[in-house]
């Protein structure tokens, strides 16, 4: 996680927390550093040794912020959520 001037730290949130097989998700983005940018979210399911992957393309406004949707798959048991410079977001599927 970055935190210095120049690099402000990202923020990604999900939500809802507990995601519905079936249903979607809601994906915030923000980071000041990346104003207008496009920035691909990386979601895997966790499975060892090859997890599934699937991917959210965000655009950014001129203030870094952006949201995206993602259709919940019905064969997957949690998803973890990657973004630039931005911490892990781990979610449980029900």
């Amino acid at each position: 996680m970055l935190s210095s001037g120049d690099n402000p730290t990202a923020s990604l949130s999900v939500s809802p927390s507990i995601l519905t097989a079936g249903g979607q998700a809601t994906i915030e983005y923000a980071n000041p550093a990346r104003a207008g940018d496009e920035i691909v979210v990386e979601i895997d399911d966790g499975g060892f040794p090859t997890p599934k992957r699937s991917f959210v393309i965000i655009q950014l406004d001129e203030n870094g912020k952006g949201t995206g949707t993602w259709d919940v798959p019905h064969d997957w048991d949690g998803a973890n959520f990657n973004a630039p410079d931005a911490v892990q977001v781990t979610c449980p599927i029900r």
